[in-house]
């Protein structure tokens, strides 16, 4: 099998957040390719979609191109950290062209104007793929800004107001497709379509149907594996492949619990060891009540938690690194948190006593008393 002895002959790791959008994740890897050398001076780094066991889709990056584009980045921040203000302020400007183009694309499909609906669906898809790269570079431009101790407050102040809005603003631009979707194809779910769907399938699905509804009961029975590899990306619907690479990955990256530790990285801290009473969160559609004086457990964090933060005694996440959400929100509001620990939803559930020990970024599972 061509891919798989790729892949093994490849280093890989794990990215920080799963996916649930084929038909977002693939223009963003579109953009990444066609404009990351150009605009940016480094070159794409390749990278998979791949499901776990739970049908969750975790992204899965070279790590040896992803290290020559960090310290790329490096290189460039410490030439001129401005740089990252730079593409804060061309991202600010493109989601405000975005928003324009969705306000216009609703309102054609409210006068059912095809025509000019699909001018302005290309027109947005094409803006997407800018953000595609600019999500990717500020990403990593954030990250070793903070790795170099700059003394910029107001450029880390910048970076994490755009690490808070990114959610927000990708959902505002989710509902204007799903608008169109809904008034171009006639599916009763956009959601399907926005999940299973590349954003070529779907630019041909405009023109041709034929197949399309066949196509998403196979990736939702069979699921699929999405490789956004040099020069092109492939969508793989065979199960037998799914299979196989997807169990490859899932060796390769499984975690071991040890005597009940978790183990990630701490991103503030006001007391050595903290014990508490967990209350495990999933999604923010589960967000609910008070949890003050809960320790919070999530796969992420995102801008939606941030009302129900208010007297939470930590923070564990699954996903996450200096520069995820969950971070910037635990230096914010001074709430202690590990990040980045991968298992801790699959190993804490709610009512369970835990004992964080933040001088070694450890979480232990504890009886009660």
């Amino acid at each position: 099998m061509i891919i798989l002895n790729y892949i093994k002959n490849e280093k890989w790791f794990q990215g920080i957040r799963a996916e649930d959008s084929l038909f977002m994740f693939s223009l963003k890897i579109m953009g990444q390719r066609e404009l990351m050398k150009k605009n940016y001076g480094c070159d794409f780094v390749e990278c998979l979609l791949c499901p776990t066991k739970k049908s969750f889709f975790i992204r899965i990056f070279n790590l040896n191109q992803a290290k020559e584009f960090h310290a790329y980045s490096l290189s460039q921040i410490k030439k001129d950290e401005n740089i990252i203000k730079i593409f804060l302020d061309k991202d600010q400007l493109l989601w405000k062209e975005i928003f324009i183009l969705c306000k216009k694309l609703k309102k054609a499909c409210e006068e059912k104007n095809k025509e000019i609906s699909k001018k302005l669906f290309i027109q947005i898809c094409e803006k997407y793929k800018e953000y595609g790269l600019h999500f990717f570079v500020l990403f990593s431009l954030g990250m070793k800004l903070t790795e170099v101790g700059t003394n910029n407050k107001i450029l880390l102040k910048m970076h994490d107001q755009w690490r808070n809005t990114v959610t927000f603003e990708e959902e505002k631009l989710g509902e204007a497709i799903w608008f169109f979707i809904d008034l171009y194809l006639g599916f009763n779910n956009p959601r399907d379509i926005m999940r299973y769907l590349t954003y070529e399938e779907v630019l041909k699905s405009l023109d041709d149907k034929t197949n399309i509804e066949k196509l998403i009961l196979k990736r939702k029975k069979d699921n699929y594996l999405f490789l956004g590899l040099r020069p092109k990306s492939d969508v793989i619907d065979d199960i037998k492949t799914i299979q196989i690479v997807g169990n490859y990955f899932s060796g390769l990256f499984k975690m071991k619990v040890i005597n009940d530790l978790i183990e990630g990285r701490v991103t503030y801290a006001s007391d050595e060891v903290i014990n508490g009473e967990v209350v495990l969160v999933k999604s923010k559609e589960e967000l609910k009540g008070n949890y003050k004086g809960k320790i919070l457990v999530a796969i992420q964090t995102t801008p939606h938690f941030v009302p129900y933060l208010n007297g939470v005694k930590a923070i564990i996440t699954d996903e996450g690194g200096v520069t995820s959400h969950a971070a910037i929100i635990s230096r914010e509001f001074k709430i202690p948190a590990i990040v980045g620990t991968q298992i801790a939803t699959k190993v804490l559930k709610t009512g369970d006593i835990v004992e964080i020990t933040f001088k070694e970024g450890k979480v232990k599972k504890i009886d009660k008393k």
